[in-house]
């Protein structure tokens, strides 16, 4: 049996509903997953595509990253998988509210949610990437309509730097910027 298709026996009998507390589980590394996720965000496995999107949002809930690595991690194991740019993708952005209390919400392209907030910022890149972090180490890139949909937001704050207030707190969209 593969090292794949160990773990994927693994996951499948061994995590609870909804996301597991991977931040918990330390198991040795066994090695590759034969997995790659595309700049684009779309997933494979041994070069073809994923295409069940529930096993794309199974896997990106047992991924971290760990230093320069992503891993994708088991109670039992964990293995390597190759991330080209980021490996989640921003896709929507919905806003309720208006002015600098507004709330700034993501939804990926695993169909999880993030709320724009200190602990899940917003932000350019210095290659002009524009990205949203989000936890386990892992960050989104923001989809073209919902960089277009940020960029109508924008504003100046008093310090001359162009950006976008959510929750009461300035987020700088200027490259590099942290």
């Amino acid at each position: 049996m593969s090292a794949s298709s160990r773990f994927l026996n693994a996951l499948a009998a061994e995590l609870p509903r909804g996301r597991p507390p991977i931040e918990q589980w330390d198991p040795p590394l066994r090695g590759h997953s034969d997995m790659r996720i595309a700049a684009d965000g779309s997933w494979y496995h041994e070069g073809n595509p994923i295409r069940r999107e529930r096993l794309v949002r199974l896997f990106s809930h047992v991924l971290r990253r760990e230093g320069e690595s992503y891993v994708l991690v088991t109670p039992v194991e964990k293995l390597t998988i190759d991330v080209e740019d980021t490996p989640l993708i921003a896709a929507e952005l919905s806003v309720d509210g208006r002015g600098d209390e507004q709330e700034l919400r993501f939804r990926l392209n695993n169909g999880d949610e993030y709320v724009v907030s200190p602990e899940f910022p917003v932000r350019v890149r210095s290659d002009n990437t524009p990205v949203l972090t989000l936890d386990r180490g892992l960050s989104a890139k923001l989809s073209r309509p919902a960089w277009y949909s940020l960029a109508e937001l924008v504003t100046e704050n008093s310090s001359g730097l162009a950006g976008v207030f959510a929750s009461g707190r300035f987020y700088s969209l200027e490259p590099g910027a942290e």
